[in-house]
């Protein structure tokens, strides 16, 4: 019986806000899918039309490799003994027996840092060239949310509706 109760005492002090931690991932998830949606779009517009296949291969390159960074990475540089025997004498680091080289705290934190640095460099230093005249205009193609007609208008495709024309 002493046992079941120090069990239920414990279950009540460390209450879990599960609410709180649906709303949070829920958040975090959605945001994480429309910065998704947003970079293949402007993707679209940064590449030339000849590179614009090579976009997807990018992207999943990109992800693979930060996928293996973040879990390998973190894995490596946070073992004991692989920082013991292999990341202190490759550094140079003083020996710290039982400590890996980062935390899980200090690796999110940099790498955190890391991606608000990009971001503000991205936002700073790449500045998005205007649509040449021939991608606006010509041949029917697409740009943007509609199909451009060779006179400067805006074909816009509606499923199911048919189309429409509208100013451009």
């Amino acid at each position: 019986a002493t046992a079941t109760a120090a069990a239920a005492a414990a279950a009540t002090e460390d209450a879990f806000d599960v609410k709180g931690v649906t709303a949070f991932f829920f958040t975090l998830y959605f945001l994480m899918a429309t910065q998704d949606v947003a970079v293949d779009g402007w993707a679209l517009t940064m590449l030339s039309k000849k590179n614009r296949g090579k976009g997807p291969l990018c992207n999943s390159i990109g992800q693979n490799l930060g996928y293996f960074l973040s879990f390998v990475g973190f894995l490596a540089l946070n073992d004991a003994e692989t920082s013991e025997n292999l990341w202190r004498p490759l550094l140079g680091r003083p020996s710290r027996p039982g400590v890996g080289l980062v935390s899980l705290g200090g690796f999110i934190r940099f790498t955190g840092l890391v991606m608000l640095g990009l971001t503000t460099f991205v936002a700073i230093f790449k500045s998005e060239a205007k649509p040449k005249a021939e991608e606006e205009a010509g041949n029917g193609s697409t740009h943007g949310t509609g199909v451009w007609t060779g006179e400067g208008r805006k074909l816009i495709k509606i499923p199911f509706l048919g189309t429409s024309k509208g100013g451009g």
